[in-house]
């Protein structure tokens, strides 16, 4: 039963996201909308820094804190508290060297947003990791709720604020969960030795959480490389374009990360490694095909894409760049599962340079392939080089792969 719940929590935010994607080409003009998206992309940025990485760590040691002497509410608690100073710092930067066209007042509700969002996918990690399948889809479907009818009908009826409309939205959506962090203290295996202050094993979080953090912050820095790239070196409606078939197909594959990160994750983590990588490989021989079935289907699903944007905004529909950005988005989960594999054998360190390869080749190359076919330049060097990285990945770690994959 709880794993239904837990699928149903992602399966409303899927919908509140998939409303809110087709609902702002109704109310924003292109411009407004690629302002909207950018500031979005900064967020996401933001947002692994604000929670530290740590969700992959609650849900892997919250079964073995008593074992290993581990506080983890008092690490959690420090690394957000950390993690929020290190988001205030790059928003003032931003902010003083005017990287990005936003009001002050905006980059303090950006700042705000992030907290309360950092604080809510901690708080979603320790019901997520407690199998508390009730205050878990409150706090990941409940928020989500929220903000769709209140960004929808506040832009609507304000639109000329509508930067600031979005992130107060955003802010009060969250507000309403803080009560479940008092339900925290009913967990007295996040407790060591009951002392709140007790910070053992801190040093191991921090070197577990780094790598994650960085190669969270390096994923997400794509689509604002992408996007600021893409606002001083094409026209408004192209970026639009971009920007709605790039989130459409997200919410398709973002649906089957978030399975991967709340269903699939903790199924594999196991104290016995022998069963975890046998887990491992068995999710890998079902998510494979799956990949294949699913780019086959919107390459071939044109006269249902027609059908759904022009009923939208027909301005923004662009099949040939969905499929790509469908092709782009299942790279990304098949990165996102041979990450999964370096967090088991806690060789965490590859992910960063995974990400950080990714970045650097699409750096390089976005110039050569814009230059070459435009827009869809853009998605043929962010496929290329994710495959690039992920080729050097499996040849600098092909042995412990090998092993991995025979349940060694």
């Amino acid at each position: 039963m709880n794993k239904i719940i837990y699928l149903a929590a992602h399966v409303v935010t899927f919908l509140c996201g998939l409303l809110i994607t087709v609902s702002l080409p109704y109310l924003l003009s292109s411009s407004e909308y690629n302002s909207i998206y950018l500031m979005v992309s900064l967020i996401n940025v933001l947002i692994p820094i604000g929670t530290f990485g740590l969700t992959p760590f609650i849900i892997r040691y919250f079964k073995k804190a008593a074992d290993l002497d581990l506080n983890l509410l008092s690490i959690s608690t420090l690394l957000l508290i950390l993690g929020s100073v290190f988001v205030c710092i790059i928003i003032l930067v931003i902010s003083v060297f005017e990287f990005y066209n936003f009001k002050k007042s905006t980059f303090l509700m950006i700042w705000v947003s992030v907290l309360f969002s950092a604080v809510a996918v901690v708080l979603s990690a320790f019901y997520r990791a407690s199998n508390n399948a009730k205050f878990y889809f409150i706090i990941v479907a409940g928020s989500k709720v929220f903000f769709v009818p209140l960004v929808i009908f506040s832009i609507y009826l304000f639109s000329g604020q509508y930067l600031n409309l979005y992130l107060v939205s955003s802010v009060i959506s969250v507000v309403f969960l803080f009560p479940y962090l008092i339900q925290l203290r009913t967990y007295k295996k996040l407790f060591s030795s009951h002392n709140l202050f007790k910070l053992d094993g801190l040093f191991d979080a921090v070197k577990f959480c780094v790598p994650v953090l960085l190669a969270n912050i390096l994923v997400m820095g794509i689509p604002l490389f992408e996007r600021s790239y893409l606002v001083s070196n094409t026209d408004e409606l192209l970026l639009a374009q971009y920007i709605f078939n790039y989130e459409l197909s997200l919410k398709i594959t973002g649906l089957i990360l978030l399975v991967m990160k709340i269903l699939v994750w903790p199924y594999i983590t196991d104290k016995n490694e022998s069963q975890e990588k046998k887990r491992y490989v068995n999710v890998g021989r079902l998510l494979l095909p799956s990949l294949c079935v699913m780019v086959f289907i919107v390459i071939l699903s044109e006269p249902l894409y027609n059908f759904i944007t022009v009923s939208i905004n027909h301005e923004f529909s662009n099949h040939n760049i969905f499929t790509l950005c469908t092709l782009y988005s299942a790279f990304l989960v098949l990165n996102y599962y041979i990450n999964l594999s370096f967090l088991l054998t806690a060789n965490s360190s590859y992910m960063t340079k995974g990400s950080f390869l990714t970045l650097l080749f699409h750096v390089f190359l976005i110039d050569l392939f814009f230059n070459e076919f435009g827009v869809y330049g853009v998605l043929v060097s962010a496929s290329t080089s994710i495959l690039l990285s992920m080729l050097i990945v499996f040849i600098l770690n092909y042995r412990n792969f090998c092993r991995f994959g025979r349940g060694e």
